[in-house]
Parts: C-alpha cells; structure tokens; sequence
C-alpha cells in the first residue's frame, strides 16, 4: 500500500512537470486520473508476489512469488493494452520483458547483498 501511493506521487509529479514544461497546451490529461491508475496497478501488480509469500512456507514461496509475478506482469500487461485497443498481446509481452528485467535485476542485488 505505502509503495503503491509512492508510484502514484511519482506518476502525479512526473506528469505534472511535463504539463508545465509543455507551453503549447497539448498535454491536458487529468493527472489524478493517471495517478490512480498508477496506484491501483501497483497495487494490484504487488499482490502477484505478496499472496504466495503469505501463503506458503520458504523456500517454495520465494518461487511461487517469483513465478507469480512474472504471470501478473503479463496479464497486467494484456489487461492494460485492452483498455488502451492497443495490441493487447505486443503489451503483454512488452510489460513482461520490462519487469523481467527490473525483477532480475532486484533477485541479482538481493542475493549479493545476502537480504
């Protein structure tokens, strides 16, 4: 919960230097809209890894979470491109590979650090 508002603080933030850079007035999206969704991806998108880690014992857990969320990151994905009526399954797949790579990078940091 505490990560998803700050995804949606950073989503409002970002957005809104970009309408006050923009002098042409071509950028008139609602920023609490883009922020909401923002908070309610996260939201939803953390919960792919959080369920197993409550539900089951480690080291399976760890798994499960693992492979959870690579599943959650393609069906958020999919589920995303259907909003938008843009290739549905190009935005899975592109969603997939940017947040296999985040969570590869974060496994890779975590078993380094020993945490």
């Amino acid at each position: 919960m505490v990560e998803a508002s700050s995804m949606a603080a950073g989503q409002y933030s970002s957005e809104k230097a970009v309408h006050q850079m923009d002098k042409t007035g071509k950028h008139t999206d609602n920023l609490y809209v883009g922020a909401l969704i923002m908070f309610v991806a996260y939201l939803f998108g953390g919960a792919f890894s959080i369920i197993p880690t409550i539900l089951f014992d480690q080291p399976l857990a760890r798994t499960l979470a693992i492979v959870s969320a690579f599943v959650g990151l393609f069906i958020i994905g999919y589920v995303k491109g259907q909003i938008v009526e843009h290739k549905p399954f190009r935005s899975a797949v592109e969603l997939f590979i940017i947040g296999s790579i985040a969570t590869v990078v974060g496994i890779t940091v975590g078993y380094f650090l020993k945490v």
